[in-house]
């Protein structure tokens, strides 16, 4: 058995694909990355396969990279924005500096932990989502 974590071909996220204000966040970011980024609900792979476990991917969302590095919350959230257009590229930047970056991983963490609630403000965007890439972050 191999217990090496598979690679990914270009920045993959991996979301909470059964909350309805992840699913709207991602089908944002999805229109406004032109192709550089692939989503796939977290319920969908075996978090084990990117060295990760069912607590990690429960309790944020993750960016995968190429290069192998993970990056998890707020981080992740940022590096998104940092791969769609602008103006959206420019508040990474913001949102990377020192003196806002705590207030990220604050927002991020207090969003997360209540990300159910926002469930009704979603409407019909928040069916939960399946796989259309691979573990790989490829389309399928």
């Amino acid at each position: 058995m191999n217990n090496t974590p598979t690679s990914v071909n270009r920045p993959t996220v991996l979301f909470d694909g059964n909350c309805g204000l992840c699913n709207r966040c991602i089908s944002w970011a999805e229109k406004r990355s032109s192709g550089r980024m692939s989503f796939i609900p977290a319920g969908s792979v075996d978090p084990n396969r990117f060295g990760l476990n069912a607590a990690d991917l429960d309790a944020q969302m993750w960016l995968l990279e190429p290069s192998g590095t993970k990056l998890s919350g707020s981080q992740a959230a940022l590096r998104v924005l940092e791969l769609t257009r602008q103006p959206w590229r420019a508040l990474a930047r913001l949102g990377a500096l020192p003196f806002l970056s705590g207030a990220c991983r604050m927002a991020y963490r207090l969003v997360a932990k209540n990300r159910y609630r926002f469930n009704a403000l979603c409407g019909e965007s928040c069916t939960p989502r399946t796989a259309d890439t691979d573990e790989k972050g490829d389309r399928q």
